[in-house]
């Protein structure tokens, strides 16, 4: 747990994602002797935001040292990216543990393939209407809630498609995180609390 732990949060601070792609897999493991099936992945993905709380304060604070992160942008997705977020884990909370690991492993296959292919800006962040951002906030907080991750793989290619310099991106989309993993956790907190007879659990 340890090198998970530590990975992840290399990962944060790098490439401005919470770890949830590595953590949720290693908690899936880790989890799955001592679980039942049915709240298995809903476990280990809040627990993953959970996590990711304190990955994001760490990571946020050395790109704020360097300036580079634009708190105009985060302040533009940060509304809906929190009430996304909070709905995700209720969305989560009526799916099964089949559809969510399928879910969740498109998601990964998805980001892969971002990731292999450049991005070219397209656009331009300051002329984008307001719907635009809210909607996109929304949209990133509530997918990120359900897979268990910080919104860096969303956040980051939306910024750079935009025209922001990528260390920028990496930088905002790592304060985005802060919002997803305090809103996502909150969620399935409340709604794990239906959920009895989980030892060392909250909710």
């Amino acid at each position: 747990m340890l090198l998970v732990g530590a990975f992840s949060g290399f990962s944060a601070g790098l490439l401005g994602i919470g770890g949830g792609l590595i953590m949720v897999p290693a908690l899936l493991y880790i989890l799955a002797p001592l679980l039942d099936e049915s709240v298995l992945m809903h476990t280990a993905v809040g627990t993953a935001l959970a996590a990711i709380v304190f990955t994001s304060v760490s990571s946020v604070y050395a790109h704020h040292k360097h300036g580079a992160i634009h708190w105009k942008n985060f302040t533009r997705l940060t509304p809906t990216i929190l009430i996304g977020a909070y709905s995700g884990a209720m969305v989560a909370k009526y799916m099964s543990f089949d559809f969510l690991r399928v879910f969740f492993a498109f998601f990964e296959i998805s980001v892969a393939v971002v990731m292999w292919f450049s991005i070219s800006a397209s656009g331009h962040v300051d002329k984008l209407a307001r719907w635009v951002w809210l909607l996109v906030g929304y949209v990133i907080g509530l997918v990120s809630a359900i897979v268990g991750i910080g919104g860096g793989t969303m956040t980051t290619p939306f910024l750079v498609f935009n025209n922001v310099d990528i260390k920028n991106a990496i930088a905002t989309s790592a304060a985005v995180g802060m919002p997803i993993a305090l809103a996502g956790s909150v969620g399935f907190i409340v709604a794990g609390m239906e959920q009895g007879g989980m030892t060392g659990s909250l909710g």
